[in-house]
């Protein structure tokens, strides 16, 4: 049963850190990691890290043309193919691969006629107030671009993820919550082997078809069984998330205080 933390203890957090308390789903193990100290456990692996180093995207095409590997590609269009059909995956091809190959300014100005781009609501974040809206944009063009120091398209899409600021704030606060119980939380998948180990990696072993973490499913394919090793969803943590907006009024209430901390818009 996770672990169900009231409003109160979000508010309790934000006062004691002045920091993203994170989200409901995020507080599910706390329980758990009480229990383990109870029992005298000091140190808890975790798989941190391995969405970013192990999930994979559909740059394999990219560098699969760049690398003039043609073995590769037909390999990666037939799984494809095969699970979501021919007209998708020759989408793919045209946008992860020679999309993708193009010069990074040329694929901005595409980019800057795409009305998907300007639609999406990260990029185009209608939904925070004005002045949030104006220091995001600022933050945006002060940002300097990932160093493209590397020799394939995955490779920047690997540092991007690892570069995440909420990814970055995700794991502080396992440290946190976990120090906060007496337990130290340890991450083998961002140590920094292992990080030299995924940068090396070709994108076609992370995503094959519809089998995202391909290598890492692989390499246990003969420990999980099949019911683990090919389910394709993830646990869904709705009800967590159903605990803390449990009516509309809820809803609503915070809303009014962020709106009124001017953070977002009510528009």
């Amino acid at each position: 049963e996770p672990y169900r933390a009231p409003q109160g203890w979000f508010r309790h957090r934000v006062e004691q850190t002045w920091d993203f308390p994170g989200y409901p789903n995020g507080t599910a193990s706390t329980g758990l990691w009480s229990q383990l100290q109870q029992r005298g456990t000091r140190v808890v692996i975790n798989g941190e890290g391995g969405d970013e180093c192990l999930a994979g995207t559909r740059t394999y095409y990219a560098e699969a043309l760049l690398d003039r590997d043609w073995q590769s590609f037909a390999q990666s269009f037939s799984a494809d193919r095969a699970a979501f059909g021919s007209g998708q995956a020759v989408y793919w091809v045209a946008r992860h691969g020679l999309f993708r190959s193009l010069p990074l300014g040329l694929q901005d100005a595409i980019r800057s006629f795409s009305t998907a781009e300007l639609r999406h609501p990260l990029r185009n974040p209608q939904w925070l107030s004005d002045r949030l809206r104006k220091i995001l944009a600022q933050r945006r063009r002060d940002r300097p671009r990932i160093a493209m120091a590397t020799s394939r398209p995955g490779q920047k899409g690997l540092l991007v993820g690892l570069q995440n600021a909420f990814s970055d704030h995700m794991m502080e606060d396992t440290d946190r919550l976990t120090a906060r119980v007496g337990i130290e939380a340890r991450s083998p998948m961002l140590s920094k082997r292992f990080l030299q180990f995924a940068v090396l990696l070709p994108e076609r072993m992370r995503l094959s078809g519809n089998t995202d973490k391909y290598l890492h499913i692989m390499a246990l394919s003969h420990v999980l069984p099949d019911s683990v090793a090919k389910r394709r969803t993830k646990a869904n943590f709705i009800s967590t998330f159903r605990s803390q907006l449990h009516d509309n009024a809820s809803v609503i209430a915070i809303i009014d205080e962020l709106s009124s901390a001017n953070w977002l818009s009510r528009r």
